[in-house]
């Protein structure tokens, strides 16, 4: 006679899982796999009857809708660090605890921040596609030659608005490369190298200004037409946290009116309607693949498994809301 299945685990978007996570996710329950899953109907059918998921918050709908359905549900597992979009009032009426993937991307996230900088310093769009067109060397002795003139990161001064765990990276990495770190924080922190100051003067002072927050009802549009008045003309703004954190539409325009010199985008708010700002010279977008490498992926599956095991063992990691 066969044991049953103490437990039943559901993927409910594509994770990165290799064979040996799998596994392991298989010697302690009965687990289901889904591509993806993008629908309420789809998520509602998909988490009857089981005690654990796994989902994606951008694509799987996590409302209090489909939570308040899914009865047998004990623990949710979103395979991000962010998780603004789970309705986690409805998940603590329910009962479900809800975990996260703490510090999987911070390294990549952190990097991206300068590739995204770089970029835009030293136009490497422009001075790509020039190249492409029709080989050259730079003379200076050409116009052409000194639209492509760039700029140094040592000396300049950036500026971090939200010092968790990827903020405190952007700003070592920051310093290492001769610059001088400003940080506004919710939460006063302590670090050598960087001097802690409001958040209006950390706008006003900073040559590059990088978002780091979660985004929440106080911190959305945190950056919209007021803020930007605020900071240098010749400044830059970079956000690899969500795009809700800036008001698109101001930032559009003030880079029109080159109120600000430049901007590094991997989230744009409802991007599908305000696609016209990668349309914009001094705007490096991309689509929110700050977080994507090799090793993010490995460390994201990894943490999201040993998630699992602990959980069922009693002994819960990584829970950001528990059962009221």
């Amino acid at each position: 006679m066969k044991t049953k299945t103490a437990h039943n685990l559901k993927i409910l978007n594509y994770c990165f899982f290799t064979k040996q996570h799998l596994c392991r996710l298989r010697a302690v329950g009965k687990v289901t796999i889904y591509e993806n899953t993008k629908s309420k109907n789809e998520a509602t059918q998909r988490l009857k009857g089981t005690e654990i998921a796994v989902a994606n918050g951008l694509f799987a709908p996590l409302t209090g809708e489909v939570l308040r359905k899914a009865k047998d549900l004990k623990l949710l597992i979103v395979n991000s660090t962010g998780y603004d979009f789970v309705d986690m009032n409805a998940a603590a009426e329910c009962g479900i605890r809800v975990a996260n993937v703490p510090g999987f991307s911070t390294e990549a996230v952190a990097e991206y921040v300068f590739a995204l900088l770089f970029a835009i310093v030293r136009k490497l769009p422009t001075v790509d596609k020039a190249m492409r067109k029709t080989p050259f060397e730079v003379n200076p002795g050409e116009e052409k030659s000194w639209s492509l003139l760039g700029n140094n990161l040592q000396g300049k001064t950036l500026g971090i608005v939200g010092l968790g765990t990827i903020g405190k990276r952007v700003a070592e990495l920051g310093k290492a490369f001769g610059m001088n770190v400003l940080a506004y924080s919710r939460t006063p922190k302590k670090i050598p190298y960087v001097r802690c100051t409001p958040f209006q003067e950390v706008l006003k002072k900073s040559d590059v200004v990088s978002l780091h927050l979660a985004l929440t009802p106080e911190t959305k549009k945190i950056i919209s037409k007021k803020e930007l008045k605020i900071m240098k003309p010749a400044s830059i703004i970079i956000n690899t946290a969500r795009g809700e954190l800036i008001d698109t539409g101001a930032l559009a325009r003030a880079l029109k009116r080159q109120k600000i010199a430049g901007a590094g985008l991997d989230m744009i708010a409802n991007a599908g309607t305000n696609r016209s700002i990668c349309k914009e010279a001094a705007v490096i977008c991309s689509p929110h693949v700050g977080w994507w490498t090799h090793e993010s992926v490995l460390l994201q599956s990894e943490t999201i498994v040993e998630t699992i095991e602990a959980f069922i063992k009693g002994r819960p990691i990584h829970i950001i809301s528990r059962p009221r």
